[in-house]
């Protein structure tokens, strides 16, 4: 296997990984001697280096990194992105799947789905009324994406509690989410609240489903008239 010796008796590598990419919330990075943490069968990793992930929707991504590109504020964000293209040394696992149900970052690995925008509400609570507006999931990889930058920063990570936004990462990575929405002309919210709603794909903000795009409508509506 080039980079590794690979024994098919055992389905194992008898070396291990070189880049040394493990993180304290994946599990599965802490085997150096596993292959592409596990996931054979959507992943390749050529040389032990450089994991690229195969989502089925992996031409969202691009489309939404190009999208995320037109923002100053997200600069810092694809500069990460070009980093980790070419580094030696440093893995980043992104999952562009439409199989996902909830975009999360797990320090070297983002999980986003390029279907699912977020339906804004007024407060954190599940059922706080929405407001109407509708960000794109192109914007809710930028918040992943933030908080896999501040992880890679080596600074440490504040999780005490904020009232309107969990807690304080949160709070810093919705903040610069909202910059990054504003320069594309998208709304924001003040406060980590909203709703995943099925959209066309990863720089929509029209709902698919027309029930919700009339409840939409109508909070819009309401919202208007205060």
């Amino acid at each position: 296997m080039q980079a590794r010796f690979y024994l098919p008796g055992w389905g194992r590598f008898a070396s291990p990984d070189p880049a040394r990419d493990q993180h304290f919330e994946q599990t599965q990075s802490w085997n150096i001697y596993s292959y592409v943490q596990n996931m054979p069968t959507i992943a390749v990793d050529p040389n032990g280096m450089e994991l690229i992930i195969k989502g089925n929707m992996r031409d969202e991504f691009k489309k939404a990194v190009a999208y995320l590109g037109k923002s100053k504020s997200a600069g810092s964000l694809i500069k990460m992105l070009k980093m980790y293209e070419g580094s030696k040394t440093k893995n980043l696992v992104v999952w562009s799947d439409s199989r996902i149900g909830e975009n999360t970052s797990l320090g070297g690995e983002v999980r986003w789905n390029p279907t699912l925008g977020n339906a804004l509400q007024t407060g954190n609570a599940k059922d706080s009324p929405f407001t109407g507006e509708v960000q794109s999931p192109a914007i809710g990889l930028a918040h992943e994406l933030s908080h896999e930058e501040k992880k890679q920063s080596g600074q440490p990570v504040d999780r005490s509690p904020d009232a309107k936004y969990e807690n304080k990462e949160e709070k810093r990575a919705t903040e610069k989410e909202s910059k990054i929405a504003n320069e594309l002309g998208e709304p924001t919210r003040e406060n980590h609240g909203g709703t995943d709603v099925r959209v066309k794909d990863s720089t929509s903000r029209e709902p698919v489903d027309p029930g919700v795009k009339k409840r939409l409508e109508d909070a819009r509506t309401r919202e208007e008239s205060k």
